[in-house]
């Protein structure tokens, strides 16, 4: 059987049922992975809201990606963080995780 693919967890606004309960419903449905993207968090409250992904996503067996947050990654022991173009560079990140955890990148380099 293949891969669902992610599903990217952020602000639910129109969802009619808590944000957790989405992500059940997405893994139940295939999704494999669910990417925590939460931009406007407080620090304490996204690390919160990871450590509870996590749990659903490991009863589950499904991955969990936290967005722009290696400290939170780490912290709630999510199975890998995904970089924006602003964030820490991946090979440093790689240093704070470990060679374990999963890293997505959208680094542009510049030059060689």
């Amino acid at each position: 059987m293949g891969r669902a693919g992610c599903w990217r967890a952020a602000r639910l606004r129109c969802c009619s049922v808590p944000w957790f309960e989405a992500a059940r419903l997405a893994i139940d449905a295939g999704a494999d992975c669910i990417q925590l993207r939460e931009k406007e968090l407080e620090s304490g409250e996204l690390l919160c809201r990871a450590k509870q992904l996590v749990a659903i996503c490991k009863t589950k067996n499904a991955l969990c990606i936290i967005n722009d947050r290696p400290d939170i990654a780490l912290l709630c022991e999510a199975d890998g963080v995904h970089l924006g173009q602003g964030d820490l560079p991946a090979r440093e990140v790689r240093k704070l995780l470990g060679a374990g955890k999963i890293i997505r990148s959208e680094e542009r380099r510049v030059g060689k």
